[in-house]
């Protein structure tokens, strides 16, 4: 007998029994309240489901969305019958195997939201859940998982105004769009909404990284550039990510695309080297780097960079060269909440990609006086001012517009070329120093 079971057995005979009884526990407002305090998000269901797909390694996923149902479909690379999805649903406890936690957490939170029902149809057997009642119908034996979720029919008598108002229904929807957009961008699979195939990749809007301490909202960005890509391998047992995630055509000469001619964002090769991270880094102003932390194809968390030496190489100026780090964690790394990240050390891991850091500022620094082809990161030209350039061009006669603009352009293009100049030898300088007190 241990100490505390020998403590409370001596505690229980110092009292006198009153009276004994049972516990009973209803399963139908027990699996609503597990449905309404599953995540953190309610919409964030649907990204559960994705995640279920990616970690049974299926080949893509289709999503059909209306105002009232959305319908995931997917290959059953586990085999799962519906019977045995209803009795992980109902045990209590959630499943030790990666994709099932997944899709407890995705049917346990649909199924919180209100008047709902969930359907799951695979292993020759369709399963509908709603409101504690359990409908099983046979169906044709098919090599895909097939998950409904139908949201009720609005009704409009006096004692139910309000209780799900239309207006709810429609942002749902729109909900359940956007967190695909926000949270799958760096899904490994193709997903395919009502037949259109999600945009993937690394590159995101720069106003996701952290502001600086001294950001001043009245001033701009500026000009927004995505200026290379890298993966790096870290140490040996971490997950890996799928890399790259666009379609991406190298030289054999070069470890990264390059033309020879033009300044362009650097993709570099993956090789044969296990890809446990992605670094992009990008030229922008009053930003700091982060961490973005991805699990199975969905954005976790992003965390600013706290690491004093490596968080900012902006050299005292306004424009900086932030970057961004994305890692795939294990289960043992994510927070009981599913979307959020256990606190850690990260100053080791950043350290870890300081080299990285260094060979991709030398390599940005040897072609940045040519002739810029940056894509701008998350920036896109207003119709409007398309429309109204193409009428000046019209109305004006071409040597009166172009001369001067030219020249202008080319002035701002030079300071642009030798600012970024600047920032990469610091920064190298930086590194160096780093890496050189770390040995």
């Amino acid at each position: 007998m241990t100490d505390l079971e020998a403590h409370l057995a001596a505690k229980a005979l110092d009292g006198s029994l009153i009276d004994q009884g049972a516990i009973t526990l209803n399963p139908e407002r027990a699996l609503k309240k597990l449905g309404l305090h599953a995540l953190a998000e309610p919409a964030l269901w649907l990204v559960k489901i994705v995640q279920v797909a990616v970690s049974s390694e299926a080949h893509r996923v289709d999503i059909s969305m209306s105002r009232r149902k959305v319908t995931i479909v997917f290959e059953n690379r586990l085999n799962w019958k519906a019977e045995e999805i209803l009795q992980m649903l109902t045990a209590g406890k959630l499943s030790q195997d990666r994709a099932a936690s997944h899709l407890i957490f995705g049917l346990l939170s649909a199924l919180g939201l209100p008047n709902t029902k969930v359907s799951w149809s695979c292993g020759g057997e369709r399963i509908d859940y709603a409101n504690g009642d359990i409908k099983r119908t046979p169906v044709p034996p098919s090599p895909y998982l097939t998950i409904e979720s139908t949201r009720p029919i609005k009704t409009y008598k006096i004692n139910q105004h309000g209780s799900t108002p239309i207006s709810h229904l429609f942002k749902m929807t729109a909900a359940e769009y956007k967190i695909l957009w926000d949270r799958c961008f760096a899904c490994p699979i193709p997903i395919y909404i009502d037949g259109y195939k999600l945009p993937t990749g690394y590159e995101r809007p720069t106003c996701e990284l952290p502001k600086s301490g001294d950001y001043d909202s009245e001033v701009s960005d500026g000009e927004r550039f995505r200026l290379a890509m890298k993966p790096v391998s870290l140490e040996s047992g971490r997950p890996t990510l799928a890399y790259p995630l666009e379609q991406v055509s190298w030289t054999d000469d070069s470890p990264y695309t390059d033309d020879g001619k033009h300044f362009k964002t650097q993709i570099w090769k993956a090789d044969s080297k296990p890809v446990h991270g992605v670094l992009c880094m990008y030229f922008v102003r009053q930003r700091d780097s982060q961490i973005v932390y991805l699990w199975d194809g969905a954005l976790l968390e992003r965390k600013a960079v706290r690491h004093p030496q490596l968080h900012s190489f902006r050299g005292g100026r306004a424009e900086g060269i932030p970057f961004q780090l994305y890692l795939e964690v294990s289960p043992a790394e994510v927070d009981i909440g599913q979307f959020k990240v256990r606190e850690s050390d990260q100053d080791q891991v950043i350290a870890s990609v300081a080299e990285e850091l260094k060979e991709m500022m030398s390599a940005l620094r040897a072609s940045c006086f040519r002739d810029w082809k940056l894509k701008p990161a998350g920036q896109y030209l207003q119709t409007s001012k398309i429309v109204q350039a193409a009428l000046w061009s019209i109305a004006i006669p071409l040597c009166v517009i172009f001369s001067p603009l030219l020249l202008m352009v080319q002035v701002m293009n030079k300071q642009q070329k030798m600012s970024l100049d600047k920032l990469l030898a610091s920064a190298t300088e930086e590194l160096e120093i780093f890496l050189a007190a770390e040995k």
